[in-house]
């Protein structure tokens, strides 16, 4: 491609930088564009970090083909940037590009894999269920997924036999009032590192710069592994006895399943929080009540559902209602709130100590009368 050659021939000038390449000094990623001047038979690099830095790349460098491939190999699209809001989404094992600083506002960028994700159950790591043993009954309790998990549970997965791994792997750990299992350390990093400790010792390897474009089976029941690299011509066939696609919510994860025959249901938002936007609710910000019931209504579904109405703490949040009975009426209303296009309009009225919520969510309203010791979630019987 071509640059700009001013700043003033480009309204965007950041859109002329769309590839990232590996510096041959430091190893590290630069946002550059090139200009290929096929006449003079010539390549330059620029740099976005500094507009008069460029490297000048010439045919008679290149004696090999495998010279070409190594310099096609040091290019790379440019990587999605996160904020810092949406690290949450990357899991362990994930290849990432990531800043590391140098000096006072210094900055260079590598290639590295996630060791751990921490901000999770608090920062403790909600491990298993700890009060009940029924593995069947603890599958029904999914609000998806449940008749799949009951192999698994009763097979060599369920609490007991998880708390029991742990423990014969050095992990304390502990169980509170409601069957929530956490490492005694009350640290994530606990379960984290027994886990990448264990990866070690079994000798895991980690590929990164690659990606599964493929699967199939073979007539002896083993699997073909299609994996081609990210930034040159690159192919290669891996069979394997065993295959476990654990891709998150990744698109290509789908893809994957569906190519060895499975069929794929539309993943909908779960486990979320409900964001109102009402600036009152700054006011009552880290009011929590220890039991509430939540009873959710759409006028979607016609009958009540058992699963709509939760029991369980609930917190007030500046931007809505969050804690344990919200998240668990989002997981259980997960698809039904999906229809609903996740609209509502709340209302407030305050009568002496007396906080009365009129929230209509998803075209039904609930009143929602909060005390100094209860908070009651219903349909709005005068709506």
């Amino acid at each position: 491609m071509t640059g700009p050659g001013t700043k003033a021939e480009s309204e965007d000038l950041w859109s002329w930088y769309d590839l990232e390449y590996r510096a041959c000094e430091d190893d590290a990623w630069y946002d550059v564009y090139v200009v290929l001047d096929a006449t003079a038979e010539k390549l330059t690099v620029k740099y976005w970090s500094s507009s008069e830095y460029e490297i000048l790349f010439t045919v008679a460098e290149f004696a090999t083909e495998a010279q070409v491939d190594d310099l096609a190999g040091r290019f790379r699209p440019v990587s999605m940037k996160l904020e810092d809001n949406e690290c949450g989404m990357l899991s362990i094992r994930t290849a990432v590009c990531a800043t590391h600083a140098i000096g006072d506002d210094l900055y260079r960028f590598y290639d590295a894999v996630i060791e751990a994700v921490k901000i999770s159950g608090g920062g403790r790591c909600n491990v298993t269920n700890g009060h009940c043993s029924d593995n069947v009954v603890l599958a029904g309790k999914y609000p998806r997924g449940n008749i799949d998990l009951r192999g698994s549970f009763s097979n060599m997965h369920g609490p007991i036999e998880t708390m029991s791994w742990f423990l014969d792997h050095g992990v304390e750990l502990k169980t509170e009032m409601d069957g929530r299992v956490f490492p005694a350390s009350g640290s994530s990093s606990t379960i984290i590192e027994c886990l990448l400790s264990e990866a070690r010792k079994r000798g895991v390897i980690v590929q990164t710069g690659k990606t599964v474009t493929s699967v199939s089976t073979t007539a002896d029941g083993k699997f073909t592994i299609k994996v081609e690299k990210r930034t040159v011509d690159f192919v290669e066939f891996v069979e394997a006895d065993y295959l476990m696609i654990a891709s998150g919510s990744s698109e290509q994860g789908y893809k994957l399943a569906a190519q060895l025959g499975h069929s794929i249901v539309k993943s909908v938002p779960s486990l979320f929080t409900f964001k109102i936007d009402d600036f009152q609710l700054v006011e009552l910000s880290g009011v929590t009540f220890p039991k509430v019931r939540a009873k959710l209504k759409l006028e979607t579904i016609l009958k009540s559902k058992p699963e709509h109405t939760q029991v369980g703490p609930m917190l007030v949040t500046h931007w809505g209602f969050s804690g344990p009975v919200i998240l668990r009426l989002s997981a259980w209303g997960a698809r039904d709130l999906s229809n609903t296009d996740y609209k509502g309009i709340p209302e407030y009225h305050a009568e002496s100590t007396l906080v009365t919520f009129i929230l209509c969510w998803g075209g039904t309203e609930y009143m929602m009368s909060i005390h100094s010791d209860t908070c009651n979630i219903h349909p709005n019987s005068d709506a």
